[in-house]
Parts: C-alpha cells; sequence; structure tokens
C-alpha cells in the first residue's frame, strides 16, 4: 500500500494495480493449505498459473493497450514489441506530432526466398538448410509510389495530401501501409511513408522480463484468482469432475464481470460520440 504523498509523487496509476507477487502471496494464503480442495502447491506452480492466468485475462478481457514509439531503419524495419499480441494501430508521426495511421496491407503475402540452381534445385548449407536470399518483395517493398486514379504518380512526401488535390479512391490509405512478418519478428512498411518515426499502439500480454514490474488490474483480480484456481483443480487427480466444472464457470463468469467493468463505457461519452449522427438508442 502507497501513502497518499507516495501515491501522488513517484507511483501515480499504480494504485489500480496488484501486483504478481502480491497476488501470488494472496492466492497461497487464501487458497492453498491442509484442508483446501487444491491442497499444498509449490510457490513456481502459483507463479506459473498466475502468469499464465495474466495472459489469458490480456488476451480477451483487459485488452492492455500500449504505445510505443520506434524509429524504423533504412530497409523501413521495425521490431515487434516483446509482448506483442495484436496490433491495434500503426502511424507514422509528421513535424507537427500529428499520428498518420496506416493499412495493413493483406495482399501481399511475406514470402521466403531460398537460393536455386541454374536447373531451380534448391541449395542447401553444410546443415542441410535451405539457404535464403533476398525475396523480390524486399526490392520492390509493399507500395514505394502510389498512383492516382488519372494515372499520375503521386511521390512518397506528397501521398498524404494527395487527398488535398485530387479526387481519390477511398478504399486507398495515402499513408502508406504495412505488413507484419512474423517469423522474422518485424514490421515492414511501405517506402512511401514520409517518415520514420513510428508509434505502435498494440494489445500486450501483460509479461516483462523483470517479473517484479508483472502487474494486473485490480478489477480482474478475482477472475484471475478464479482462473488459478480452475487450473489448480483441473490437473489434480481424484479431483470429482463437477467440482472442475464449477470451477470452471466460476472463472467465465468472473471473466464475464471483469469484462462488463473494464470496458469503461460512460452515458455521457456515449452521447458525444453519437451526437450529430443519425442513429437512435433504443432501450
Amino acid at each position: 500500500m502507497f501513502t497518499p504523498e507516495e501515491y501522488y509523487t513517484t507511483n501515480k496509476g499504480e494504485y489500480q494495480y496488484v501486483s504478481l507477487k502480491e497476488v501470488v502471496n494472496n492466492f497461497i494464503i487464501n487458497y492453498t493449505g491442509d484442508i483446501s480442495l487444491i491442497g499444498n502447491v509449490k510457490r513456481f506452480n502459483v507463479l506459473y498459473h498466475a502468469k499464465r492466468g495474466i495472459q489469458e485475462l490480456n488476451f480477451d478481457a483487459l485488452k492492455d493497450i500500449k504505445v510505443l514509439e520506434l524509429e524504423a531503419n533504412e530497409n523501413y524495419e521495425l521490431p515487434i514489441p516483446h509482448d506483442y499480441v495484436s496490433y491495434v494501430r500503426i502511424s507514422w508521426v509528421d513535424d507537427n506530432g500529428k499520428f498518420h495511421p496506416m493499412s495493413m496491407n493483406n495482399s501481399s503475402a511475406l514470402a521466403t526466398a531460398y537460393l536455386q540452381d541454374h536447373e531451380y534445385n534448391i541449395l542447401f548449407d553444410n546443415l542441410g538448410e535451405p539457404l535464403e536470399g533476398s525475396s523480390l518483395q524486399d526490392a520492390v517493398r509493399l507500395d514505394s509510389i502510389n498512383y492516382l486514379d488519372d494515372g499520375s504518380a503521386v511521390q512518397a512526401s506528397d501521398n498524404y495530401h494527395a487527398y488535398q488535390r485530387y479526387d481519390y479512391d477511398t478504399t486507398k490509405n495515402y499513408n502508406g501501409e504495412f505488413n507484419i512478418d512474423q517469423r522474422r519478428g518485424v514490421i515492414q512498411l511501405s517506402t512511401s511513408v514520409p517518415s520514420k518515426i513510428i508509434v505502435i499502439e498494440y494489445v500486450s500480454d501483460g509479461m516483462n522480463n523483470d517479473e517484479g514490474l508483472i502487474s494486473i488490474h485490480k478489477l480482474a483480480v478475482d477472475a484471475l484468482y478464479s482462473y488459478m484456481k480452475w487450473m489448480f483443480l483441473s490437473n489434480r487427480i481424484n479431483v470429482q469432475e463437477y467440482i472442475v466444472n464449477r470451477a470452471k464457470k466460476e472463472y467465465y463468469n468472473a471473466r464475464r464481470v471483469t469484462k462488463s467493468r473494464m470496458a469503461g463505457i460512460r452515458l455521457n461519452e456515449l452521447v458525444i460520440l453519437l451526437n450529430g449522427k443519425n442513429k437512435w438508442i433504443k432501450n
């Protein structure tokens, strides 16, 4: 716990979260022991299920969105964050600090180019692994020049201004495109992107290289305990099936409550969102 002075001077926001260490300690005290259904368990087992539970809740209920600013390299690539699950938005930043969201290029498959001899046989190294070369995509990239409907080319630095001067195809994104190469662990940008300063907004799995920094929101703690209880009971022998099913049901109910609480929909924000739009809210 923090004193008010500690909270307002150094720990703003942390009061909303419970650390992984506190989760593990509380679970051992309240859910394990000689007279409990779970029984005596090792601390490392509790730690494992706590971390898995935090990941599961971040995937589905919490949607812990992080924002990371990176600079792309000379190949217009940047690394995927270590705790990345899926992207929310990827944008480049102009000189005024304004975000320009790019779109995913789903029409371009990320291919691996194997080296071949003059008879088109794949070449291998001394370990029997295929030799890789530069793919055609690396040379062409995703979208170096955009073309307007009248056939004229728009240079890279002018792409995001094109809509101001021409009638444009609304299905195209003149801010540029990106693709995600999961195998190589990189995000590839089209060379039409005017700035290499990129902001990635993404869903995190809640994990951190330093276990001391892993935490979970207080509104999700009950769901986490329910998950951990279900996992321990489902992996323990001689536990009746109805007990395991009851624990599973408790977890799904707790997760549903967590999702509802974390949704954060407020009436005044909803009114502002729908203001001026031709929509009716029905009770």
